[in-house]
């Protein structure tokens, strides 16, 4: 019988999944509102190089939070806040 319980790492991986697709979600809104590439706290441009590598990003290198210690599980996957891109 399956009681919906999930193992977890299951869990923890479903998380990651949900916090990817809230920020591609929010990286399209942004599109929408034709402020995507521009920086949320300062209102630069975001360089390429950096959506490339982070195209959910909302922020510029200057303003992008730092990653959390080596070892520890901070909010957000990625350098930049964003929960699970890539740095």
């Amino acid at each position: 019988m399956d009681d919906g319980a999930r193992p977890d790492g299951d869990a923890a991986e479903l998380d990651l999944v949900e916090a990817d697709l809230a920020a591609v979600d929010a990286a399209l809104e942004r599109l929408d509102a034709g402020t995507y590439g521009r920086c949320e706290a300062c209102g630069e441009p975001i360089a390429e190089e950096r959506l490339a590598v982070s195209p959910t990003t909302p922020f510029c290198d200057r303003h992008a939070p730092a990653p959390p210690p080596p070892g520890t599980s901070g909010a957000g996957g990625g350098p930049d806040g964003t929960p699970g891109a890539p740095g």
